[in-house]
């Protein structure tokens, strides 16, 4: 039994996007989830659904494949949700797919797509943005001269995709200064998420991503050095700055690392059945010594749920400025022949019960991210991270009061 329609100018908008909610639901039902129920949606809704595109695909004026109509609607739908979730294409569901292992082609900046632009949260380490300029809370207003806002999300999205090697120009808008013009290569972007040193008896450990697999790392990288400093070891300095985040599971691994017992995280969402609350089952890899958290305005997500939980454990001094208040879960459905959807289903709460989205992380110590001067003992001027600095004084300073109370305890 066929359905016959006919689509008036008036109210036609209106009509489209009730039409492409009940689409995604279709969707939805048909490809991803085994658990959903399809008497969500009733027959006369997929019949009005099935109808319109039989209509449009044999008397549209110009010839369009079914799967770009659907690919259309998808876009329609998620750009009437929040800014973290998208739909993405067959080719862009692969690309993030590999982001979230650490190795994949681009310019190494995690991006949110926000109205007029996009927004940069943080350029990665080593990257092809960073190296270029490009900082946390700069806005991508247009990209090879097209405007961002006349797209959709997708439409930007694929003006991000390319050929390794291709040259890409972005207009960059940045509070307090002049816009300007960006040139970036495309590369083959691989993140080596972990690095560290040792800086005067205090071990220093970058963390710039939570990709698969980054607490062993971190564990490798602390391992190593209480092995070289042995009981000369002051505590440690774990730089989160610039780190936009990654999986849930690996904040939480992170966080295992660290404390043994008490909440870690909760995640809250409109289905209260799935709400979960995540708490610790690790131990203290460096066995109470001190622990220097740095974190900025590109300290987002996996980052802040590390942040919240050691700050409500007192486990770690928090030292920088306040994160980027990027608190909320996305879940990944596959949409076989499609892509997939990235959907906003939850939002993370610290174990103080803190909303950590729109809200951030502020730091226990607030120290401004500035670059001083300084003359070397060569004589050459080179320029001091002060926020590390200021962590390693701080490391420095608990080491020496904990050995003076330690010592005045065994001299009683």
């Amino acid at each position: 039994m066929k359905v016959r329609i006919s689509l008036r100018q008036k109210g036609c908008q209106t009509f489209l996007k009730n039409l492409t909610i009940l689409f995604l639901s279709a969707v939805l039902i048909c490809s991803c989830k085994e658990d959903v129920n399809t008497s969500d949606l009733n027959f006369k809704d997929k019949q009005l659904i099935e109808a319109v595109l039989e209509r449009i695909q044999s008397e549209y004026v110009d010839d369009i494949k079914r799967q770009e109509l659907i690919e259309g609607i998808l876009n329609g739908i998620f750009s009437a949700l929040d800014d973290y979730s998208i739909y993405l294409n067959e080719k862009q569901y692969k690309a993030f797919s590999k982001m979230t292992m650490g190795t994949y082609a681009g310019f190494g900046m995690e991006i949110v797509f926000d109205k007029p632009g996009i927004k940069v949260i943080a350029p990665m380490d080593d990257s092809p943005a960073l190296k270029a300029g490009i900082k946390a809370g700069d806005v991508i207003t247009h990209i090879n001269d097209v405007e961002i806002a006349d797209l959709s999300p997708m439409e930007a999205y694929q003006k991000l995709q390319g050929n390794v090697g291709n040259t890409v120009k972005f207009h960059i808008v940045r509070k307090g200064v002049k816009s300007f013009d960006v040139k970036i290569k495309r590369q083959f972007i691989k993140t080596n998420p972990v690095k560290h040193s040792i800086v005067g008896g205090v071990g220093v450990v970058r963390l710039s991503y939570f990709s698969v697999g980054v607490d062993k790392l971190l564990k490798t990288a602390i391992n190593k050095i209480r092995k070289q400093l042995g009981s000369k070891l002051k505590g440690i300095v774990l730089d989160l700055r610039n780190n936009p985040g990654g999986t849930l599971e690996q904040s939480i691994a992170v966080c295992n690392l660290f404390i043994s017992k008490g909440m870690i995280v909760s995640t809250k969402g409109r289905n209260t059945e799935r709400n979960q609350v995540f708490n610790a089952s690790g131990s203290d890899i460096i066995k109470g010594l001190p622990l220097v958290l740095l974190v900025n305005k590109g300290s987002a997500s996996a980052s802040e749920v590390v942040a919240g939980c050691l700050q409500h454990h007192k486990r770690a001094v928090i030292m920088g400025q306040k994160t980027f208040g990027k608190g909320s879960v996305q879940e990944m459905l596959r949409v076989p022949g499609y892509g997939g959807l990235k959907l906003t289903i939850a939002r993370f709460y610290t174990p103080a019960n803190q909303q950590i989205h729109n809200q951030g992380i502020s730091p226990d110590i607030e120290v401004v991210a500035i670059k001083e001067k300084h003359t070397d003992k060569k004589d050459k001027q080179s320029k001091r991270d002060v926020q590390l600095q200021r962590a390693l004084d701080l490391v420095n300073g608990i080491s020496v009061v904990r050995r003076k109370q330690s010592n005045a305890t065994a001299n009683k």
